[in-house]
């Protein structure tokens, strides 16, 4: 991540394609390691094992929305410490603009991704990651007009 500039939202883009993609293939593997090392008998310490490594997957796909909501937090936080001149302002729009066309296609794209077969089960169980993936284009252009109201609303800090 940047320092607090509208290509932070960029970063925010790509973390959660990469957190997504990478939890739920993890989730999709384990689950069907679990299920065929249940089958073999395994002893109650094994199970107690395999139980925690579903507990760490868990915290991992629940971490997700807080990543995505203290990126958004942080790039904001640190929008403050831009110099900016208000000249720029049509360019944020037409960044804000572009990164939000952008973050609809990658929504879809994700969308797609946890809507196939294999994983749909899965993406049933974190309802509220489905829904950052859904709604990521507003969550992209609600944290980018804040990132512009922050950036261009100081008065006399212009380098």
């Amino acid at each position: 991540m940047g320092k607090g500039s509208l290509l932070d939202l960029a970063g925010i883009v790509f973390l959660l394609i990469g957190m997504v993609i990478s939890s739920f293939l993890v989730l999709k593997f384990y689950s069907a390691f679990k299920e065929k090392y249940l089958s073999l008998n395994p002893n109650e310490e094994e199970i107690s094992i395999i139980q925690k490594g579903q507990t760490l997957a868990n915290i991992f796909v629940n971490a997700i929305p807080f990543a995505i909501l203290t990126s958004g937090i942080g790039a904001i936080i640190l929008a403050f410490l831009i110099p900016s001149h208000p000249i720029f302002l049509p360019v944020s729009i037409i960044m804000l603009t572009i990164f939000i066309l952008l973050s609809t296609i990658f929504s879809n794209f994700l969308w797609e991704f946890l809507n196939a077969s294999p994983l749909v089960s899965i993406a049933n169980q974190y309802p509220l990651v489905v829904s950052i993936v859904r709604y990521l284009p507003y969550i992209i252009g609600i944290i980018g007009t804040i990132l512009i109201i922050v950036m261009y609303s100081k008065s006399g800090v212009y380098e």
